[in-house]
């Protein structure tokens, strides 16, 4: 069970009372019992003096000695003192007769002579005072006697007898055990006193205590609004008020921690790379949802296992290994089923420099290889495509400078001719590409007849499509309407790319269809042949640059640059319009533009 401040506080103040009395007993009992001791010998030496006096005047026979031995029996019982008094030769002239408590008279009568132990010393002239039990009265007594002194004919002092007084003991005992009993009285209402005293004041006390011991539980909580009135200006008005300033302190900074955590989280939590931290143990103490899809588990769950029993990634845990092992950071890439990952993990490090864990961010770079692979391979393209016409455009002309040819002049320009224009559109296309792909391309959007469009396109591609003995049909009219909001040259360029495609890779006696179905918000033109088609694990990769499928069977039918679809697809993304591809078992290809009615 636990003390309470309060009796604490009562209790030592009790036993400081309690202790103080002792202590004030302790010495004030030697010198309360001397003081009366010492008062009663002086009382007892100034009355037997008083006493001498009057005996002096009756030896000079100034009073009768009746008259001297009334005063001496009515001063024995005013002053509760045994009185004897004798002459020089130690004969008593006088006593009193009775003692307070006593019932017999120790003494003997007048004329009768006292033992020279007893006067001895008070007839040569010295004042005698004793203090012990008293064989004569058989008690224990105060005595005092004091030598009468007198003149002689020469004019000289001389003791003419001396003054005997007896006190006992008892009344000085008496008085003293009075005293006692007042300061035991006395001592226990200063007790009580200071027993209501010291309960009042650890009350005053403990109350505002048990106040701010609430007010910290609350504090410990959360709660930092609580607010305590302080108690006076004293040192519990002062922590009141210390208390009340930092629960505002308090609360102030745990908003600024909780606005700093906040934004922490959003951050962790709006990485698109995978974010986790583990302790020396190898146990999760962050991980950023990135992770959460990763590792296919809650929040909860990762945090509460170790690395080791929940990574899908064997190379992930060896790598944390290794980068707390060494206390260096570790950069590696590993691949886990179709994708590549790559790691960067650092140790984590307190001020004295020893590592409590490491921080790793795991980044999905399948995306940026395969766009590394796909640069590479424009880049192979590119000098593919460039390198042919150039070395048919220098073979033809050195033959032409060296003389030696089997045609006339003109076969070999007309070729020339041809490789140049080659050359040429290929440099167009590369450069609209990469206009459309920069978004510096400007749109001139206004609304268009879309089948006006299209059957003025379609009519430019007849002649062709005749010379190669292809059917071209559209369900399109020129007097029909459907309007879209967009930029007809660059519509116009897609659908150009598109049915140049269409006718180019279907062979002879084949069909291509050129539709349009509008819907409730959207158009869809759909450009539909019966060529080659292209493979099914194609169909993703055809909106790339330079890309062309099988090319071992399209070589007979493909003279272009390999730029268009990605052409079409970036007009397409400009206009927020979808442009898909489909193509079952080869049997022909379906284009499709869904263009909306309003952009």
């Amino acid at each position: 069970m636990k003390s309470k401040i309060g009796t604490k506080l009562l209790v030592s103040y009790f036993l400081l009372v309690i202790i103080t009395l002792v202590i004030v007993g302790a010495l004030l009992n030697p010198l309360l019992k001397n003081y009366l001791f010492t008062a009663k010998k002086n009382d007892l030496v100034n009355k037997a003096n008083e006493i001498a006096a009057i005996t002096q005047k009756y030896n000079d026979e100034q009073m009768d000695e009746a008259t001297f031995n009334q005063i001496i029996q009515t001063l024995d019982k005013f002053i509760d003192t045994r009185i004897c008094i004798i002459d020089k030769q130690g004969l008593i002239v006088a006593s009193s007769q009775t003692m307070s408590g006593s019932g017999s008279n120790s003494f003997p009568g007048k004329g009768a002579s006292l033992s020279n132990d007893e006067v001895g010393e008070v007839l040569s002239g010295q004042t005698v005072i004793k203090e012990g039990m008293s064989p004569r009265f058989n008690m224990p007594m105060i005595s005092v006697a004091v030598p009468i002194s007198t003149l002689n004919a020469a004019g000289k002092e001389e003791v003419s007898g001396a003054v005997f007084t007896f006190a006992p003991v008892s009344l000085v005992t008496t008085t003293l055990n009075k005293a006692y009993y007042y300061l035991g009285i006395s001592s226990i209402i200063a007790a009580l006193l200071a027993a209501g005293l010291a309960l009042y004041l650890s009350r005053k006390i403990s109350r505002p205590l048990r106040t701010m011991n609430q007010v910290a539980l609350t504090m410990a909580q959360g709660d930092y609004d609580t607010v305590i009135e302080p108690i006076g200006d004293d040192e519990l008005g002062e922590l009141a008020i210390s208390l009340n300033y930092l629960a505002r302190q308090l609360s102030i900074n745990m908003t600024a921690l909780e606005h700093e955590k906040g934004k922490l989280e959003l951050i962790v939590h709006s990485i698109n790379e995978g974010l986790i931290a583990i302790d020396r143990d190898g146990t999760i103490i962050l991980a950023n949802p990135m992770i959460e899809n990763l590792f296919m588990a809650t929040t909860k769950r990762l945090l509460s296992s170790s690395l080791e029993s929940i990574s899908p990634f064997p190379e992930l845990t060896k790598t944390f290994q290794t980068a707390m092992e060494n206390e260096v950071p570790i950069i590696t890439t590993f691949g886990f089923l179709s994708s590549t990952y790559r790691i960067v993990v650092s140790p984590i490090k307190k001020e004295g420099g020893n590592t409590i864990g490491a921080v790793g961010i795991l980044q999905d770079i399948s995306e940026m290889e395969k766009v590394e692979h796909l640069r590479r391979d424009f880049v192979a393209n590119v000098s593919h495509e460039l390198r042919a016409p150039v070395t048919v455009i220098r073979g033809y002309i050195e033959c032409l400078l060296d003389g030696v040819t089997d045609n006339t002049p003109d076969y070999y320009y007309t070729i020339i001719k041809e490789e140049t224009l080659r050359l040429e559109r290929l440099i167009k296309d590369l450069m609209d590409l990469s206009l459309l792909q920069s978004g510096k391309v400007e749109l001139f959007l206004e609304e268009v007849n879309l089948n006006t469009l299209v059957f003025e396109t379609v009519q430019k591609f007849l002649p062709r499509a005749r010379s190669k003995d292809l059917h071209l049909l559209t369900n399109t009219d020129s007097k029909d309407n459907i309007t879209v909001y967009c930029d007809p040259d660059r519509i116009e360029q897609l659908l150009i790319i598109l049915l140049d495609n269409a006718l180019k890779f279907t062979p002879p006696g084949g069909t291509v269809e050129v539709n349009l179905n509008e819907k409730n918000d959207t158009v869809d033109l759909l450009i539909k042949d019966s060529g080659i088609g292209i493979p099914e694990e194609d169909l993703h990769l055809i909106w790339e640059r330079f890309y062309k499928a099988d090319k071992s069977r399209t070589r007979q039918f493909d003279n272009g640059t390999g730029l268009g679809l990605s052409i079409a697809k970036q007009i397409a993304d400009l206009h927020q319009a979808e442009i898909k591809v489909e193509s079952p078992s080869r049997k022909g290809s379906t284009f499709t533009l869904q263009l909306k009615s309003k952009i």
